[in-house]
């Protein structure tokens, strides 16, 4: 579980993240996946794609819902009007929630627990030390 906004905010922004949220007070979580392009993966100014996971097979069932954009002013998230989820649905609430917090740079909230999938956020290898199942990144791509 990560807590500390500055290690969610690298395991967000990596470019391929899975995460799910856990609202301790609603007993409520929701699943995200944030992904660059592969061959843009490492360039920060490149839109991330936000899905939602929407379904019981939790490496395919993803539903893209909107786009995150970086800019002067910070990042940014943009609904997409294709998708059949609402803006007003808690998955885009969720991951607009999300980019946010991270523009706040203020830690998660007591209720709130971040929890990443156990892969590397930027290279989706399965993670395998204590330090890099600490912070969601492998030893390689937390040096990058």
């Amino acid at each position: 579980m990560l807590q500390n906004i500055f290690d969610i905010y690298r395991c967000v922004t990596a470019g391929n993240s899975t995460f799910t949220l856990l609202n301790t007070d609603k007993d409520s979580r929701i699943t995200l996946k944030f992904k660059r392009t592969r061959k843009n993966r490492d360039n920060i100014n490149e839109p991330i794609f936000v899905s939602v996971l929407n379904g019981s097979d939790n490496n395919s069932d993803y539903q893209f819902i909107g786009t995150i954009f970086n800019n002067s002013d910070g990042f940014k998230y943009k609904h997409s009007p294709k998708t059949s989820i609402g803006s007003e649905s808690i998955s885009a609430k969720s991951a607009k929630w999300m980019v946010n917090k991270i523009n706040s740079g203020q830690n998660m909230p007591d209720n709130v627990e971040f929890y990443h999938s156990g892969n590397c956020a930027k290279c989706g290898r399965k993670l395998t030390t204590p330090e890099s199942i600490k912070n969601g990144l492998g030893p390689i791509c937390f040096n990058r």
